[in-house]
């Protein structure tokens, strides 16, 4: 093989070398749509959220959820700060949920249990009390077991800024 096909070739493998290095690192997956996994790191732990963007994704939420996994749960995007308020109409598992501050800092943290059976106006309701971006619900306990509290700070992903 002579010299300028050898190096056309190296150029070539590089080329699909670093193609798929970039394809494998990037998580493509992460977005500001409904039902896109992002995965966060919350004290050195993985969480892979699920995306609730639109009104109906937001409202439907958990509902109907008999199992969720360790390390495993649901961020409620908005795209304006605002005061959020949760119900857990319909949810069959008990959750925690965070309220976490455009900056990714944790405003707090609530215990939510499934009330079935009881008429709408009925159903306890969990403010966040302060204005807020995110609501992340993940399976009860997993935030006080991993460590985090109030003064924790999640790392958003840029995709869901």
């Amino acid at each position: 093989m002579n010299k300028k096909k050898k190096i056309l070739l190296l150029f070539v493998i590089s080329f699909f070398v670093f193609s798929l290095f970039m394809l494998l690192g990037k998580n493509d997956k992460c977005d500001k749509k409904d039902n896109a996994i992002c995965t966060v790191k919350v004290e050195g732990h993985k969480l892979e959220l699920t995306v609730a963007y639109s009104i109906e994704a937001q409202m439907r939420g958990l509902m109907g959820v008999t199992d969720l996994k360790e390390g495993q749960g649901m961020i409620f995007v908005y795209d304006t700060p605002q005061v959020l308020s949760f119900w857990m109409k319909n949810t069959l598992i008990p959750l925690s949920i965070a309220y976490v501050k455009s900056d990714g800092q944790i405003a707090a943290i609530q215990e939510m249990y499934p009330e079935l059976g009881k008429p709408d106006w009925e159903l306890k309701s969990y403010p966040s009390k302060e204005i807020v971006k995110y609501a992340i619900e993940v399976p009860a306990g997993w935030f006080e077991k991993v460590g985090v509290n109030h003064s924790t700070k999640i790392k958003i992903p840029k995709a869901l800024r």
